[in-house]
């Protein structure tokens, strides 16, 4: 073997590894045999500790886990008692809208609400509380409770068995400050309508005249009022819908009015609307013997009836069964402008003083259609479509409305 060959095995690779193994196995053993033990590296002890803290942790982790799942099921559960009470409390104050309802009424009307909404009446339902707010004798506010169980997971590991969700509604029926007008306005009656009285100086169950002919024109284009526009065409289509909010808006107390800007006296127009919107008491199988005048209020025409003057011999009388709304909700009962005062021309504004309930009592259907009037009498806690009211007001001539109060 030559020089060349010796340094050639001494360094070849092979050698170099057979030689690092074998120094390591005996210092190895050397350090076995002294006592001598070798560390770990500190990644590999760092590997180990994570494996134990992550086994400490995972019990509070899946606990905290846990906690916010049922917490949240807790939350729907009080949403969902929120809403049932909601639902339940407002099917009440509907059904106190009704003149001759009862707490039993009520109370059934409560209930199925409530059932509607998944709520074990029996168990789950508090029914109902009555209160009257305003001192007439009269309740207009109704409590109504809901509780709710809470689906339970992961508290029950931990000794929580259940959890419930209680929560209440409170309803009231109130009048309503707001409404779609018809397009006529009624002056407030001047010094029979001292400050403070809310009826303006109409009495209710008296029949009035609310749009005048010709013969006994005023100014203000014979009452007419501008309601969604000008024009004959806007006027006949707004008494033609009812005068609904789908169609010409909603006007609240304190609101300005103007006068129809259409010349004449409106009379064939208000003639047509009327006809067409009551046209259902002359179609309907019931009403086909009276006619148009089934819902009309029979009175005596003899006084002057300027401005809203009582008619002499009025005579007034419950509607008719069919009369005060129809399943399409255009009914004889409207909404109608209390106004301060009649504007001196089609540019000046009129301001609206209150909203009034009025049961249409007849118009003419007969002669010349400038002659046509519209007669109506007020109403009290009269009941309108709860759909087209807002706002609250202390005025018993406008239409009652449920509202949630709390």
């Amino acid at each position: 073997m030559t020089a060349r060959d010796v340094h050639q095995t001494v360094y070849s690779p092979a050698f170099a590894k057979r030689g690092i193994r074998r120094f390591c196995t005996e210092s190895a053993l050397e350090d076995k045999a002294r006592g001598v033990t070798m560390r770990r590296s500190p990644a590999r002890r760092e590997r180990g500790q994570v494996f134990v803290i992550a086994a400490i942790l995972i019990v509070p982790l899946v606990a905290v886990a846990g906690l916010a799942v049922d917490l949240g099921y807790a939350y729907l559960s009080v949403r969902d008692a929120q809403n049932a009470a909601d639902a339940a409390a407002m099917a009440g104050a509907i059904e106190m809208l009704q003149a001759d309802w009862t707490e039993a009424d009520v109370t059934t009307a409560v209930e199925s609400a409530a059932a509607q909404n998944g709520v074990d009446v029996a168990e789950d339902l508090e029914c109902c509380a009555f209160q009257d707010t305003d001192g007439d004798g009269r309740s207009d506010q109704i409590t109504v409770t809901v509780t709710r169980p809470a689906l339970l997971f992961f508290l029950r590991v931990i000794g929580v068995d259940s959890l419930t969700a209680q929560r209440s509604a409170t309803t009231s029926v109130r009048h309503a400050a707001a409404g779609p007008l018809c397009p006529w306005g009624l002056v407030a009656r001047g010094s029979e309508n001292p400050e403070g009285d809310v009826h303006w100086g109409f009495e209710t169950g008296k029949v009035y005249l609310l749009k005048v002919d010709n013969g006994l024109q005023d100014n203000g284009n014979f009452h007419g009022m501008r309601v969604g526009g000008g024009g004959v065409s806007v006027y006949r289509s707004t008494i033609e819908a009812g005068c609904t909010a789908d169609t010409f808006g909603i006007y609240s107390e304190g609101d300005e009015i103007y006068v129809d800007t259409q010349p004449g006296n409106l009379g064939a127009a208000t003639r047509d609307g009327l006809n067409t919107l009551y046209d259902y008491e002359r179609t309907d199988g019931i009403y086909d013997s009276q006619g148009y005048g089934y819902c009309d209020v029979d009175f005596t025409e003899t006084a002057d009836p300027v401005v809203g003057v009582p008619l002499a011999g009025e005579q007034w009388e419950p509607p008719r069964s069919g009369c005060g709304t129809d399943a399409a909700g255009l009914g004889r009962i409207v909404l109608v402008p209390i106004i301060a005062s009649l504007p001196n021309g089609s540019s000046d504004p009129a301001q609206i003083v209150g909203v009034a309930a009025a049961y249409v009592a007849g118009w003419d259907r007969t002669g010349p259609p400038s002659d046509t009037r519209v007669h109506v009498v007020f109403m009290e806690h009269a009941v309108f479509d709860p759909r087209w009211l807002s706002g609250e007001s202390d005025n018993p001539l406008s239409p009652l409305r449920p509202v949630l109060t709390q």
